[in-house]
């Protein structure tokens, strides 16, 4: 007896062009005991799975990615692809940030769920809040990508690229400076972890400014191919010298592994200078004791109107408290930017005398995150900006005479007290920058996180890696499956359990013994877009064991008819003949009992 092998071999030669991952490819994943577990990995790539006491604390506080998240009218967003599986009897947390007693009457927090008891995606903040139009019901097997926006005192909720709720804010928020942004639920300290989300992210952006309807519909609408990049809005100017669309800018120092200056006229020479993360791909990091970097500008060839913009990260220590200047070796005749004495950003002018139209900034900053810098010296009033705010502003001082090195590290003769810290994108500009041109600054890239979940909780920017509490990853597939062979990878005697397109998902083979086909409708429940969903059954989903699931594509469940010889009989074909894997179906006699078995 035999199959017609000729019919079989027929086209199954794989293709020269072929692209392995989009025909076969092995899935990995943890089991959750549900009834209906979708393993399909993220929307692109790798997804992060919360089972329902699971939370990634991001890092992000308050005034890490905006000036002041309290301030209803300072503008943020959030940007995710979210799958919900399973409603338990409270919500289901996306992201969170708020206070720690969050059912007092001093209830603080703005919060993005899936509501239980409406199926409708909610968007909280303070007392006020925005729902969806749309429901979702669990499980969801297809992902929806949700916006978060506060734009200007309005709150805007968008999903799967559409504007579906807004409303304008009444109230600020009162949240701690010291709570920090969660994905998946919210955790305070080592305790419980509340309104649990089940199911899977994927795609987590923070946005440093409001989103617009064109720009959500990017995000919506984009592929693999813009997946990994930090500029996903295509706004990045942070290589651009004129960056303001003027001739103002005369030096900007990226710090991309050198000290050189896009205008080619001001090249920096550094001393004792590495690198590390920055804001925009690299920093130049100070050592507080050697590192410095001076270049041959002169602020006297431009009057009694300039600006320094730069971004600054540091943690508070008085050893090290200078950032930047130009005095002379007795630290007078010039300008200073530095630390106060408990951490605040400060800027002043140096005459003769000492210091004059001093600005101290109202907040601390030395927390070991990014803030951005801009020191106006104005024709009559100076100013200091920190996140893209103004935070002080003072009557200026003319006259003074900048008689020293334009340093970054130190001034004048100040060895002292040198930074400690990375610097990034110092730009140096020869009028008074308005505040509208300080927000261009701040918001040169606007991405402040982001996060794939491709195996961890790092952020892409390399500045705000997540800590994962109960988190899984799970990798999807290139292709929809039509033969699964899935094993426990913890458990000892546990069987190989084989499903296919062809027999469908209430059939099942076990390669390791020489049971007959079996039928459950527990095992697989279905063959999914990059995936699989897999019922409760112990063989492929026991709550916290992991598994492996080898995957092939054949012809996406349709087949064609075979010919058989001998006894052979009722042959199918299901092929792939670009990858050279075929499913095939027939019926043989069974001499034992007499009639016939299908295989």
């Amino acid at each position: 007896m035999g199959l017609n092998k000729r019919l079989i071999g027929a086209g199954a030669t794989a293709s020269s062009t072929l692209t392995p991952s989009e025909h076969f490819g092995v899935a990995l994943y943890e089991g959750d005991g549900s009834t209906s577990h979708s393993i399909n990995g993220g929307k692109f790539g790798a997804a992060a799975y919360f089972a329902g006491d699971s939370v990634i604390d991001t890092g992000l506080s308050t005034i890490n990615f905006v000036s002041d998240l309290n301030d209803r009218t300072v503008d943020f967003s959030f940007s995710c692809w979210a799958q919900i599986h399973s409603y338990p009897q409270g919500d289901n947390t996306i992201f969170y940030i708020g206070n720690y007693n969050v059912y007092s009457p001093s209830y603080a927090a703005i919060i993005l769920d899936f509501r239980s008891a409406s199926k409708k995606i909610r968007f909280t903040h303070q007392t006020q809040y925005i729902e969806s139009t749309s429901t979702f019901n669990a499980p969801m097997t297809t992902w929806v990508h949700i916006a978060a926006v506060r734009d200007n005192s309005v709150l805007k909720l968008y999903i799967n690229g559409s504007l579906e709720a807004s409303v304008t804010l009444t109230a600020d928020t009162q949240v701690s400076s010291s709570t920090t942004l969660d994905i998946g639920g919210f955790q305070f300290g080592a305790g419980t972890i509340y309104s649990d989300f089940i199911g899977k992210m994927d795609q987590v952006r923070v946005f440093q400014k409001a989103l617009s309807s064109s720009e959500v519909s990017t995000l919506y609408a984009e592929t693999v191919e813009t997946v990994e990049s930090l500029d996903p809005l295509s706004e990045d100017t942070t290589d651009t010298l004129q960056v303001l669309g003027d001739t103002s800018c005369i030096a900007t120092y990226r710090f991309e592994n050198d000290e050189t200056d896009l205008s080619g006229n001001y090249d920096g020479t550094g001393t004792e200078i590495q690198y590390a993360a920055g804001r925009y791909g690299q920093a130049a990091s100070f050592n507080g004791t050697a590192s410095t970097i001076t270049n041959s500008i002169d602020l006297d060839d431009y009057g009694e109107t300039w600006s320094i913009s730069y971004w600054v990260k540091f943690t508070f220590n008085s050893s090290y408290r200078t950032i930047m200047g130009d005095t002379d070796n007795s630290v007078f005749n010039g300008f200073v930017s530095d630390i106060g004495t408990s951490g605040e950003l400060r800027f002043r002018l140096r005459n003769a005398t000492g210091s004059v139209s001093p600005l101290t900034s109202t907040g601390t900053y030395g927390d070991g995150n990014w803030h951005h810098v801009v020191c106006v010296k104005g024709s009559s009033t100076n100013y200091l900006y920190i996140d893209g705010t103004l935070d002080s502003s003072i009557a200026t001082t003319t006259g003074i005479n900048h008689n020293g090195t334009f340093t970054m590290g130190t001034f004048g003769n100040t060895a002292a007290t040198r930074f400690k810290g990375e610097l990034d994108q110092v730009r140096i500009f020869n009028k008074e920058l308005s505040a509208s041109e300080v927000t261009t600054l701040y918001q040169e890239n606007s991405l402040v996180a982001s996060y794939r979940f491709e195996g961890n909780a790092n952020d892409d920017t390399r500045n705000y890696d997540g800590t994962a509490s109960n988190v899984t990853y799970e990798y999807g597939l290139g292709f929809t499956p039509d033969f699964i062979w899935a094993k426990d990878r913890v458990a000892t005697g546990e069987w190989h359990m084989l499903s296919d397109s062809t027999r469908g998902t209430n059939s099942q083979l076990f390669s390791n013994v020489q049971n007959p086909q079996d039928t459950k409708s527990t095992v697989i429940q279905s063959f999914d877009t990059g995936g699989f969903t897999v019922g409760s059954d112990n063989l492929v989903n026991n709550n916290g064991n992991d598994y492996v699931a080898w995957c092939w594509k054949a012809n996406g469940g349709t087949t064609t008819s075979g010919t058989g010889t001998g006894s052979i009989s009722n042959v199918t074909h299901q092929l792939n003949s670009d990858a050279g894997f075929c499913i095939t179906k027939f019926t043989v006699p069974n001499t034992s009992t007499g009639g016939s078995t299908t295989t």
